[in-house]
């Protein structure tokens, strides 16, 4: 059981984390950061690098990085010296089970029956993932997108603010879905898509 939590990263991207905890009645003991923020509007207590600090038994870390491959890289280093945990805002619906590895479910999110969270990954404000959904590790799904029936997104795909993913496509890994996008077909792994109909 974590007794003590941490930020690890601290900007506008945690911002929503930090209230979403706020949301479940917990906060942060403290944040991790190169050097001290000049702006801290939740009051949150410095502690210097994460490298330099003594973790006890039950202290947690949530990693409040945007950048999908910098979040993974720094879980690994990580994974064998703090517990990680998920953050589920009150305000979010959530009728599917969520692992504890780092998942961040913000204000107005809805994650329907029979979906599959990865580890590390962000399902961002008012986002939508319908029934029997997949999504991989270390994903961002963007505010207000709409993952519609059984889609599949891999690891390390940002689903942009607005996007759209028709019922059954499948999405491969590190893939960039652009804003407003709607995805009517497969993307191949590595490939940027845009516009409507995305291609």
């Amino acid at each position: 059981m974590i007794e003590r939590r941490f930020l690890l990263g601290y900007s506008g991207h945690s911002y929503p984390i930090i209230e979403a905890l706020k949301s479940m009645k917990l906060s942060f003991d403290g944040y991790f950061e190169t050097k001290e923020k000049a702006k801290n509007p939740f009051l949150l207590n410095f502690l210097g690098n994460e490298d330099n600090y003594s973790f006890g038994k039950n202290d947690g870390v949530f990693i409040a990085i945007g950048d999908n491959y910098l979040r993974k890289k720094i879980a690994d280093k990580l994974k064998e010296r703090v517990q990680q945990f998920s953050i589920i805002d009150s305000l979010s619906i959530v009728r599917s089970g969520i692992g504890q590895h780092g998942i961040i479910i913000n204000a107005g999110a809805v994650i329907q029956p029979q979906c599959i969270i990865g580890e590390g990954t962000i399902i961002n404000t008012r986002a939508v993932i319908e029934h029997e959904c997949v999504v991989g590790n270390y994903c961002h799904i963007a505010p207000g997108a709409v993952l519609t029936g059984n889609v599949e997104v891999d690891d390390f795909t940002l689903v942009g603010s607005n996007a759209t993913i028709l019922p059954g496509v499948k999405i491969g890994k590190n893939c960039i879905i652009g804003a407003g996008s709607v995805v009517t077909k497969d993307v191949k792994e590595n490939t940027i898509v845009k516009g409507n109909p995305a291609s």
